[in-house]
Order: C-alpha cells, then sequence, then structure tokens
C-alpha cells in the first residue's frame, strides 16, 4: 500500500517534468519563431531572452516539484505519524491536537520550501530585471503571510478538525468553506491587501477622467480607483476588480502607469468584463463543486478503503490528512478541464473590452505590451498550453480580437 501511494505522488509529479520538458523543447525548436503578430514589438534578442527565462524557470520548477514530491512522501511515511503521536502525547483536547498537528506540517513543508522562493525572487527574477524586493521587504511580507496564516488558516482549520469528526464530512465542508471564501474576497482590498502593499487614490489626472467617464459609459459601478506600490516587488504590470459590495475597488499597478490611457482603458475593460460575464461566480462555483467532489472520494477512502494502519496513523485528523494526500494529485489531472473554461472567460472579457472601448488595436497593443514586458512564452507546446494555460496564448487571443479565429 505504502509502495501505490509513493507511486501515484511520483506519476503526477514526474507528467508535471515531462510536460514541463516538451513545453521548453517546443520553444526552442528551429520552427518556434517569431509569429507575425509580435514582429513589430518582439526582437530577436527580446526572443532568446524569453526563451531563456523559460528555460530558467523551468529548470527551477521541475526541481521544486521533484523535491515537493519527496517531501510529500517523507511528511506522509515517516513524519506524520510522529507528529501524531507527539500532538496525542502534549494534549487529550483534540482540536489542539489536530492545530498542533497540522501546524507543525506546514511550518516543515514552508522551511523546506523558502529556499526555492528566495532563488526564484533574488537570482532567478532578479537576473531578467523583474525582481525589485528588497531582502527586508521579502522578509517582512514572509512573516505577515505567517501571521496571517496563522489566523485564517487557523480559525477555517477548527472548522474542518470540527467537520470531519462525522462520519460523513464531505458535503459539510461548504458550509465551512464558501462562506471563508466570501470573506476573504470581501476583506482582502481593505485588510489583507494593505498589510503588504501602499495603496493609493488614483491621483487627479486626464487619466483619472477617461477612467470615470469610461466606467459612467459602461455602467461600472466605480466606487473607487486606487494604485499599488506593485513596483517595489517586481516591475510586471497588471490591473484588478477585487472585492465585492462596498469594498468593491479598481486596482491599478503604478507599473502599468507609464501605459497610453486607452490601452490602459482596454486592461480595465477585460477586467471589467469578467464581473460583467460573472466569472468569479462561476469560477467559485465551480471550484467548490471540484472540491466537494474531491472531498467526498476523500471521504470515501477514509470510510472504507485506506488501511491507515500501514501508515501509522490512527486519528481522525491523521487519516484526513492521508486521504487528502491521495486525492489532491487528481486536481492536476483535471486541470486541463478547469484551464479550458478559464481560457473561455478570457475571450469572453477580450471581447467585451474590444466592444466596450470600440478600438481593438488598443486593446492587442495592450496585450503585445504585457507579452514583451512579461517576457511571456509566444510558442508553447499545444499540449503543456491545453493543460496548464489559464489564459490563450497570445497569438490565439490576438487573432481572436482581430476577428481570425473562432472562439
Amino acid at each position: 500500500m505504502k509502495l501505490l501511494f509513493v507511486a501515484w505522488i511520483l506519476l503526477k509529479s514526474l507528467t508535471t517534468v515531462y510536460l514541463k520538458l516538451i513545453n521548453v523543447r517546443y520553444s526552442r525548436r528551429d520552427k518556434a519563431t517569431i509569429p507575425e503578430v509580435l514582429k513589430d514589438v518582439i526582437s530577436v534578442e527580446s526572443h532568446e531572452k524569453s526563451k531563456r527565462y523559460l528555460a530558467d524557470n523551468t529548470r527551477v520548477d521541475m526541481a521544486q516539484e521533484l523535491f515537493h514530491a519527496g517531501v510529500t512522501i517523507a511528511l506522509i511515511l515517516l513524519l506524520a505519524p510522529w507528529l501524531e503521536r507527539w500532538a496525542t502525547d502534549l494534549t487529550g483536547r483534540y482540536l489542539t491536537q489536530g492545530l498542533i498537528f497540522f501546524a507543525m506540517l506546514f511550518l516543515v513543508d514552508y522551511v523546506l520550501s523558502l529556499p526555492f522562493k528566495i532563488y526564484d525572487t533574488f537570482v532567478l527574477e532578479q537576473s531578467y530585471g523583474f525582481n525589485r524586493t528588497s531582502s527586508k521587504t521579502f522578509f517582512l511580507d514572509e512573516l505577515k503571510g505567517l501571521f496571517l496564516g496563522a489566523i485564517l488558516g487557523g480559525s477555517l482549520l477548527l472548522g474542518i478538525l470540527y467537520v470531519i469528526q462525522f462520519p460523513v464530512w464531505w458535503w459539510r465542508f461548504a458550509v465551512v468553506i464558501f462562506p471563508f471564501i466570501l470573506l476573504i474576497q470581501w476583506i482582502a482590498p481593505v485588510w489583507i491587501m494593505p498589510l503588504f502593499y501602499r495603496l493609493s487614490p488614483l491621483a487627479e489626472g486626464e487619466l483619472k477622467v477617461q477612467i470615470k467617464e469610461f466606467a459612467l459609459r459602461l455602467g461600472i459601478p466605480l466606487r473607487q480607483i486606487v494604485v499599488m506600490d506593485a513596483s517595489t516587488r517586481s516591475s510586471k504590470g497588471n490591473a484588478a476588480f477585487t472585492g465585492f459590495g462596498a469594498t468593491q475597488r479598481l486596482i491599478l499597478f503604478d507599473t502599468l502607469l507609464h501605459y497610453p490611457p486607452e490601452e490602459i482603458l482596454s486592461i480595465v475593460a477585460h477586467e471589467w468584463g469578467h464581473r460583467k460575464h460573472h466569472h468569479l461566480p462561476k469560477q467559485m462555483a465551480l471550484s467548490l463543486g471540484i472540491t466537494l467532489l474531491v472531498l467526498a472520494l476523500a471521504n470515501y477512502l477514509t470510510l472504507s478503503w485506506i488501511p491507515v494502519e500501514h501508515f501509522g496513523l490512527s486519528t481522525l485528523y491523521g487519516q484526513f490528512y492521508l486521504a487528502i494526500a491521495v486525492v489532491s494529485p487528481l486536481l492536476f489531472f483535471i486541470e486541463p478541464l478547469t484551464s479550458r473554461w478559464s481560457r473561455k472567460h478570457e475571450f469572453e472579457a477580450d471581447r467585451y473590452a474590444v466592444l466596450a472601448l470600440g478600438k481593438p488595436e488598443a486593446t492587442v497593443r495592450s496585450l503585445k505590451r504585457l507579452i514583451r514586458d512579461n517576457l511571456s512564452n509566444i510558442n508553447p507546446h499545444p499540449l503543456y498550453s491545453a493543460w496548464f494555460y489559464s489564459h490563450p496564448s497570445p497569438v490565439e487571443r490576438i487573432g481572436a480580437i482581430r476577428g481570425r479565429t473562432s472562439t
């Protein structure tokens, strides 16, 4: 049984590594030239740099994937049984035991993963000119994240520990998870994001006037326009509508502010397109449905299939941890379906932006600029992009915007 578990974990990780390898090789083949639609913004030098960036990222990702698989196997087979016994020796209170058990597992995984995060930020991203994070900011962000995780994650974990005391618990997770997700969505712009970034109102000027007029014309309930000091962490640009109800606001990365106004408007229109088409609640409903199906399987395994005595775990929280570790790789194997749905939403948001702004080439130019500035892979392997890409490939998006391909 242990060998079967190891094989299952490795199957997921080795499949990931294989997909990443074929993607890099596909991008470096002789036919992987600059597409005609991008030749006006991407030079040969920039293309070569994007391929090096992809290759370097892939090497780190593959190493991290295999390392994480080894950690998962070691945690289940070696550390989890010991932690379970240690927690039960410390206290007889079930909820306290569960909190100690999962807190220690999290800390071990966090400490082991931290070197990869440091390397990614201060070596890989730094070498390509993306990183602007100081070591002080990085470690302060990590401490804030740990503090926030302890409060929010601990609260969620208490609910989970209570729920799994029922023999059939999978459907009860909706009662715990769904309100928690809604709470996070609601408080994120006003409580969570300001812990990490400085958010200030967009300065008065032509851009603000144009955005307000644009929002008024489209009926966008624009409560606040704020600028995030994203440039203190990265040079990459983005924008988003966050929160809902009283906390809804438009957030612009300060790295976007040097873009021409009509390109910024096209990005804003795209982001509002997601709201207009109700993509967020649809994605949340899909995620919740998939999560409940996976949890139903995990619940079934704990009741009738997993011989937990083979793994040395005897408590409810130990059995739950084992079941989740067993079923989690399923999320990876259904990712092509969720990615396909997400890409459909991106096409819809692009179409909305084009119709709302009435300037398809402005949308194309903003997209080209983001592709160039972020060193995006312009020649992804079809299988890799079908599996992982939440957004269509650059050429697909531009072709759809210009009406040359079917969406």
